[in-house]
């Protein structure tokens, strides 16, 4: 992943990280290996939250203030309920939400997915946005 990203984007990108909170330790590691590339991580996925009907507003609000600054949206989609490239709904708002914005012209952020996306809530919008070339995916096999 970041030998990937270290061919298409330059050192101190502004990259914020997202997934499902059942990655993070995965999301973690991939900080720690993007920051001693260079590259310049301004939020991640956080753990599970101990308390989400307080916490959730305050990070999905850090959460955004971050998108809405950062070069690259790169979402780490691994294998959850048996399901390769997993997207679940939170995610797939991420992803729309940074597309939207595009489409309007009101940001230009690239988004990154590790491996190609499977999702019971929205496979058919996800497979046009990648023929319409609005994300990329680092690992295409199966």
């Amino acid at each position: 992943m970041v030998q990937h990203l270290k061919q298409r984007f330059p050192v101190g990108t502004k990259i914020v990280i997202g997934g499902s909170e059942a990655f993070y330790k995965e999301i973690e590691a991939s900080t720690d290996a993007l920051q001693s590339a260079g590259f310049s991580v301004l939020f991640r996925a956080v753990p599970p939250l101990t308390n989400p009907v307080e916490e959730y507003p305050q990070v999905h609000s850090e959460f955004f203030r971050a998108l809405n600054k950062a070069e690259v949206y790169l979402v780490v989609n691994l294998e959850k309920h048996g399901i390769p490239g997993y997207i679940g709904a939170g995610v797939f708002l991420e992803i729309g939400y940074v597309v939207t914005n595009n489409v309007l012209g009101k940001s230009n952020i690239k988004v990154v997915l590790v491996n190609l996306p499977h999702s019971n809530c929205a496979q058919d919008e996800l497979d046009l946005w990648y023929k319409l070339g609005w994300y990329e995916v680092i690992n295409k096999g199966g």
